[in-house]
Formats: structure tokens, C-alpha cells, sequence
């Protein structure tokens, strides 16, 4: 059984003269296999979910629902985008200031008012 093993196991390992020769490729093959992996799954989808999110709050108008960043859900009543903030109307007499980044999701589309 020992000799059985150590044959498979002097099978499996390459010679030392031959692992010096050309193995600076394969290395490089498998940095590169694994920056694109990584490419692939994480950079991109990332950068994708960056532009959707430019979007969503690009695209928000007076009158839409929207949830911040800290939970507080409210109806956008006005609009700064000299300032890049947007102004909240949590109830009937409040009124929050928030940074346009502070915008997490749109739930619902309000009355679409062309003079914002």
C-alpha cells in the first residue's frame, strides 16, 4: 500500500528541472484568470448598480415617495439642484432639508409638475 501511494505521489509532482522552465506563464494566465473573475463579478455589477442609482435620483420630481438613507419615508416638495438637496415633507407641517445622496429609493411617482 505505501509503495502504491508514493508512486501516485511522484506521478502528481513535476520534475524540478521542468517547473523552472515556463512557469512564469502560467502564473501570469492565472493572475489574469483571476483579475477578470473578480472583473466580472464585483467591479461591474458594482458600477452598474452606481449608474441606476444616478438615475433614480436624477429622475425624482416634486410629489414623489421616497425613502432616505436613514429610514424616514416622505413626499419630495421641492427640489435644489444648485445646492443638490432635496426638501421633505415628512407630515403636514414638517419639513426636512436633505442632501440629494441621502435619497435611497423611489417608492411611488408623484404628479409629474413641470415648474418645479
Amino acid at each position: 500500500m505505501l509503495n502504491y501511494m508514493s508512486t501516485i505521489l511522484c506521478a502528481a509532482v513535476p520534475p524540478a528541472d521542468n517547473a523552472a522552465g515556463g512557469g512564469w506563464i502560467f502564473v501570469a494566465v492565472e493572475f489574469g484568470l483571476i483579475f477578470f473573475v473578480f472583473y466580472l463579478f464585483v467591479i461591474k455589477p458594482q458600477g452598474a448598480e452606481k449608474k441606476r442609482i444616478e438615475t433614480m435620483r436624477s429622475n425624482i420630481h416634486k410629489g414623489d415617495r421616497v425613502v432616505t438613507a436613514g429610514g424616514i419615508h416622505a413626499v419630495v416638495s421641492k427640489i435644489d439642484n444648485e445646492k443638490k438637496t432635496v426638501t421633505l415633507q415628512v407630515s403636514d407641517k414638517v419639513q426636512i432639508e436633505f442632501s440629494l445622496s441621502a435619497i435611497a429609493t423611489v417608492l411611488k411617482q408623484g404628479n409629474q409638475d413641470p415648474q418645479q
